[in-house]
């Protein structure tokens, strides 16, 4: 008969009491900045905002109203428009601010709204936020976005010499290079193209710069085709960093150098060339048609014109100038005043000089000869005297 009776199975370990979990109160300020927390991840590695990131940003607190939700909030607002479409700031948030008069909130909105014009096509009409500077900027980095901001609307409004003002004050005012490159960097690219509008060639040693040697590459190569009026490789380095430009914001300012790059090349084709034809300048430059060089040269850029000619400013020979003239004259200004300084002394002034000589040597010898006789008569007085 089979045993019936159930075996003995293992006993199963108790497992430990853990402790309940004490719940915790979480505030506004904490749920508005975990997101932020979250998308800066992305955000400082550089990469293309992702949906996570979007997503993250999504609970945007705006019913908080102490004074470091706030601060957290604008943090959100500024992280936000950098990974989803550009969106004006609200103007109740500035009135608000304005009203508790939240300075550092007022300054990140003013910033914000800048930089939302500065990136649509609202740039070309006139801003009432740049017309003066606000004496509430607190801190030199708000200030340093102002300044930044407003040099780059400056710059696309054709006002260039107000922008470079803007932007090396900027420069002058960001932080460190090495805390804050992005910003360094961005900055010194808009001045550059600025102050090559304005005519002027940047420095070498800026290029050079540990911080902006390898982000200032391409403008680098820009600054050599205008220096040297080559407008074939301005417009081939032109198309190889096209997409860089673009995300830096320059492209527009740079297409604006190819007048100035073709300006530089007239110029040294007008010292090189006595006379040149427009098929030539056309080939020189890389223009499309001799039409282009027509209108160009109707610009003024060259000095006369001549069926279908240019005279540049070449030179001949030196002696169809007036160089070897004055260079003449000063060789002759040279000997008259030489011969005016040896007549200035008198003849035989030297004779008067070896009379005086000669009186006072013979003055010294008999002056010599009364001290010796002198002597002479006092030893002769005592030997007679003897012993006293």
């Amino acid at each position: 008969m089979a045993d019936t009776k159930p075996k003995d199975t293992p006993a199963e370990p108790e497992k430990p009491i853990e402790p309940a979990p004490v719940p915790i109160s979480v505030g506004a300020e904490i749920k508005a900045n975990l997101p932020f927390l979250t998308a800066l991840s992305p955000l400082s590695s550089l990469a293309s905002p992702s949906a996570p990131a979007r997503k993250a940003l999504a609970p945007y607190v705006p019913s908080a109203s102490s004074a470091k939700s706030d601060a957290i909030q604008l943090r959100i607002g500024y992280t936000k428009q950098r990974v989803t479409s550009h969106q004006f700031p609200p103007l109740g948030r500035s009135a608000h601010a304005s009203l508790r008069r939240d300075e550092e909130c007022q300054a990140a909105l003013i910033n914000l709204l800048l930089r939302n014009t500065s990136t649509t096509t609202f740039i070309l009409k006139p801003t009432n936020s740049c017309q003066r500077q606000p004496s509430h900027l607190p801190g030199n980095s708000q200030l340093a976005r102002y300044l930044y901001y407003v040099g780059r609307i400056r710059a696309v409004q054709l006002s260039y010499t107000e922008a470079h003002t803007h932007l090396q004050q900027a420069i002058r005012r960001a932080p460190v290079a090495t805390l804050a490159p992005g910003f360094y960097q961005t900055v010194h690219k808009f001045f550059i193209v600025v102050e090559l509008l304005m005519g002027d060639i940047p420095e070498r040693g800026l290029f050079r710069h540990p911080v902006l040697k390898r982000a200032l590459q391409p403008y680098l190569e820009i600054v050599r085709a205008v220096r040297t009026g080559d407008l074939s490789q301005f417009q081939s380095t032109l198309s190889s960093y096209k997409d860089q430009f673009t995300n830096d914001g320059t492209f527009t300012l740079i297409l604006r150098l190819r007048h100035n790059v073709i300006k530089t090349g007239i110029r040294s084709l007008s010292i090189a060339y006595s006379r040149i034809s427009l098929r030539t300048i056309a080939q020189k430059l890389s223009l499309d048609s001799e039409e282009n060089a027509e209108y160009i040269h109707e610009k003024g850029w060259m000095e006369s014109w001549e069926r279908g000619t240019d005279r540049g400013t070449g030179r001949g020979g030196v002696y169809e100038t007036g160089e070897p003239r004055e260079a003449f004259q000063k060789r002759i200004a040279f000997c008259m005043e030489l011969h005016n300084e040896s007549n200035a002394i008198p003849l035989n002034a030297h004779r008067k000089e070896l009379a005086s000589a000669e009186a006072a040597r013979e003055r010294e010898k008999e002056l010599a000869k009364e001290i010796q006789e002198g002597d002479m008569d006092d030893d002769g007085d005592d030997a007679t005297m003897g012993d006293f």
